[in-house]
């Protein structure tokens, strides 16, 4: 577990997000079959996340949701996580509801960052089944998503 902290610290050190701006909203990104051509490693299609747009659980975290994601392998079956965070001052340190794994969220003006240092399992339901993991490109990039706007996004 040790390790796990110290990946976020390092993370979250790198990632220059918005501190204190808890995210709300919609946030998407997804690629084309051309876009996808050209990043042939790339497993992720589509992912969408839902911040702070449900009812706040128990347990009162900063920011929450639902992260989703699409896969190469899956098709247009959308899988997802609910997720918790706390602000570190230079984003959010997250767990998945489902497995426990660790990502960051970094808010910026137009949309949110999110990155997955050692991966995030996703489920076909509420920790279904069916499952994939969210993994950092090949380029070691957060993945950049755009606001959609500050509703829930539209059913899947």
């Amino acid at each position: 577990m040790r390790k796990v902290t110290i990946v976020v610290a390092m993370v979250v050190a790198a990632n220059s997000g918005v501190a204190g701006t808890t995210p709300k909203g919609c946030y998407e990104k997804s690629w084309t079959k051309a876009e996808l051509k050209k990043l042939p490693l790339q497993k992720v299609t589509a992912i969408r996340l839902e911040a702070n747009v449900s009812k706040q659980p128990e347990t009162k975290p900063q920011a929450y949701g639902r992260l989703m994601a699409r896969f190469r392998e899956t098709g247009d079956l959308w899988l997802s996580t609910s997720y918790e965070c706390n602000d570190t001052g230079a984003g959010y340190a997250c767990a998945s509801h489902c497995d426990g794994t660790i990502f960051v969220l970094s808010p910026g003006n137009t949309g949110m960052q999110i990155t997955p240092p050692n991966g995030v399992g996703v489920f076909s339901e509420e920790c279904g089944e069916t499952s994939a993991t969210l993994q950092m490109n090949a380029d070691h990039l957060p993945f950049a998503l755009a606001r959609r706007g500050s509703k829930a996004c539209p059913t899947r």
